[in-house]
């Protein structure tokens, strides 16, 4: 009994934890680009460390296509009707 207990409090807290850090690095499948999403919105790096401007605003979630030179990026926006 103590031990489902147990089981299920580190689940619980596990779940807590982890929806509470937001994603914010996404790495291409090579590894060579990452986009980041900071407060000013969405940046592409290299391995190297060059940063670009910022590419989008308000973008939540990025995938990166498999030849790792396109990505797909979620924008929200929200309108009157």
């Amino acid at each position: 009994m103590k031990r489902t207990v147990r089981l299920t409090a580190l689940v619980l807290v596990a779940s807590m934890v982890a929806g509470c850090v937001p994603r914010r690095l996404f790495w291409s499948s090579d590894g060579q680009r990452v986009a980041i999403i900071s407060e000013d919105g969405l940046h592409i790096g290299d391995a190297v460390g060059k940063l670009s401007g910022v590419v989008a605003e308000d973008v939540t979630l990025v995938a990166w296509i498999p030849d790792s030179h396109r990505f797909l990026a979620v924008h929200e926006t929200t309108v009157a009707t």
